[in-house]
């Protein structure tokens, strides 16, 4: 292995790496214990706040404290050009007022990939927005070419969750194009949820939609709404949801949940074929359970 031996040289080289100017590194991290009444937050904003110019919009972490209060919208790592997004943390432990998203992208020049990104809820936590989605994966454009949401990951350990939400979410507004939302994964160990959720969520326009694969596990916790492990919405009736999987252990309350394996407002989508649920608990009282293929009892 070769050193530098020159200090001066090495002084410079270290002073150009970590400051050049409105520049935000890659793995970068953005605390919040404080109110930021407005603007939104970023994990590659070039500001201590997550504001400015947005950076690299990989491996960035973003951490609400318990004292923190966020207005607008949050975002571990964000771009309209990157064609991959992923390795984003988002960890909740304060107040947020409006949606929060753990990767997001909205280039439309090729193939874009979302992947490996996660949301966590942790006890104290109130999530306040109720009028779209949250998720860990996120792509919302129009585009001709192969949207792959997979691997996004959402963990509620506790908190007050009246935000929808799911583990990943393609929505396209084109007349083509292919949303293909896989193996994302909401994980609910505790706390309250008002709001529907999934597994992972396919808006393919008139395109092609899939949400196939996605994992919905619930430990313990009250959940006061419908879940669904996988949703497709298609105008063009090209779609599916399937191969998803709802896995319910622990003593968690659903008597007031609806299971789904797979969604749809359209009749014509497959959302049954390989569903599963699995039953790992003596106590369980559902609301509502349909669509699904498999049932397992453990």
């Amino acid at each position: 292995m070769r050193y530098m031996k020159h200090p001066a040289l090495c002084a410079a080289l270290l002073f150009c790496l970590a400051a050049a100017p409105g520049a935000a590194l890659a793995g970068q991290t953005i605390t919040i214990n404080s109110t930021i009444s407005s603007g939104s937050v970023y994990g590659n904003g070039s500001q201590p706040d997550g504001s400015g110019s947005a950076g690299d919009p990989n491996n960035n972490t973003v951490i609400i404290g318990s004292s923190g209060v966020v207005n607008d919208s949050i975002t571990g790592g964000y771009s309209l050009a990157a064609p991959s997004i992923s390795g984003n943390r988002v960890e909740i432990s304060g107040t947020t007022n409006k949606n929060i998203f753990g990767g997001s992208a909205g280039a439309n020049s090729g193939d874009v990939t979302v992947n490996n990104n996660h949301i966590v809820i942790n006890p104290g936590a109130t999530i306040n927005y109720t009028s779209t989605y949250s998720t860990a994966g996120y792509y919302n454009r129009s585009t001709t070419h192969t949207v792959s949401i997979r691997d996004n990951r959402i963990t509620i350990n506790g908190g007050n969750v009246k935000t929808p939400f799911a583990g990943g979410y393609a929505v396209l507004h084109s007349s083509s194009g292919t949303a293909l939302v896989t193996n994302n994964t909401v994980t609910v160990n505790g706390g309250t949820i008002t709001s529907p959720f999934s597994g992972g969520m396919s808006y393919a326009g008139s395109g092609t939609g899939e949400a196939n694969g996605n994992n919905v596990i619930i430990t313990g916790g009250t959940v006061n709404a419908s879940v669904d492990g996988g949703s497709i919405t298609s105008s063009a009736g090209m779609g599916k949801a399937i191969n998803n999987v709802i896995t319910v252990s622990g003593t968690p309350d659903l008597q007031n949940a609806s299971l789904y394996g797979g969604y749809s407002s359209d009749s014509s989508h497959d959302v049954f074929s390989g569903n599963t649920l699995n039953i790992d608990t003596d106590t369980l009282s559902v609301k509502v359970v349909r669509n699904f293929e498999f049932l397992n009892f453990y």
